[in-house]
């Protein structure tokens, strides 16, 4: 297996893990929210598993509602393309982590081997 392989292979497996598990997370949290006060009764391990997974998008949601581009009010007619490009900057998102977490674990991987010395010259 090449190396580029390896780097598709890891990737696509972290990415489709990490939007599964975004899906799932949001969709956890949207049922606690839907039956209770959301302040109180969130615990906060979901509060912050769903922060580090949708961190770029919490953010851009927050910055369209700052600008007034985006918000909750949504007419009907556009609950389709809303969902479509909330589910598009989800995988988004999992692809740039998977490309992250992916590329840090080499890193990591080559800089242990490197300094414990089992990476030798040849000449």
């Amino acid at each position: 297996m090449t190396r580029r392989s390896q780097y598709i292979v890891g990737v696509s497996v972290i990415t489709l893990v990490w939007f599964v598990l975004t899906i799932y997370l949001g969709s956890m949290s949207a049922s606690i929210a839907d039956t209770t006060d959301v302040r109180t009764s969130v615990p906060l391990w979901l509060k912050i598993a769903s922060s580090v997974a949708l961190f770029p998008l919490d953010l851009i949601m927050f910055l369209m509602s700052l600008t007034g581009i985006g918000g909750f009010n949504v007419p009907d007619r556009y609950y389709v393309p809303v969902g479509a490009l909330f589910l598009f900057l989800v995988f988004a998102n999992s692809l740039l982590w998977g490309f992250a977490l992916v590329f840090l674990f080499r890193f990591l991987v080559r800089l242990g081997v490197v300094k414990k010395g089992k990476i030798k010259n040849a000449a």
